[in-house]
């Protein structure tokens, strides 16, 4: 029969063996991911080399024409920012451009880019907005002509 001393040594013996294959399998896993993230890191640097002409994004070969990004105003709809003075007159005010606006930016067709806006009132039944979207290199640029027939 074995004696207890060296069953307390086969025991110990089982630990150390399980600790050094715990070691050995965690150093080859750490080793392994370390490799796989310098090989990554190698290919972003030797694309980063490479000059810009031989670099061709995906949309280059796609014409940049935005097309039109403003939608088409609906009269009816805003027939309810026309006031009335007290002779039953009707008239424009600003309100009507932020009404306008609000549309505009609301079903705008495209949200990259900037939009600019500046309007002029020619009388209290007569506005001009205008506006201009830019997108990097790309704008257009639409006037809409807001009166009282």
């Amino acid at each position: 029969m074995v004696s207890e001393t060296k069953k307390k040594k086969i025991k110990l013996l089982a630990i150390i063996a399980s600790i050094i294959i715990l070691c050995f399998s965690t150093f080859f896993l750490v080793s392994n991911t370390l490799s796989i993230q310098k090989s990554d890191n190698t290919t972003i640097i030797e694309r980063e080399k490479l000059p810009s002409e031989k670099i061709k994004p995906k949309n280059d070969d796609i014409p940049k024409k935005i097309g039109t990004v403003f939608p088409i105003l609906d009269h009816s709809y805003f027939e309810q920012f026309v006031k009335k003075d007290s002779s039953e007159r009707k008239y424009l005010d600003d309100d009507i451009i932020k009404e306008i606006l609000k549309d505009i930016v609301r079903r705008l067709k495209s949200y990259e880019g900037n939009l600019l806006f500046d309007y002029n009132k020619i009388n209290d039944q007569h506005y001009i907005l205008y506006m201009r979207y830019v997108n990097g290199a790309n704008s257009e640029e639409k006037n809409y002509e807001i009166f009282l027939e």
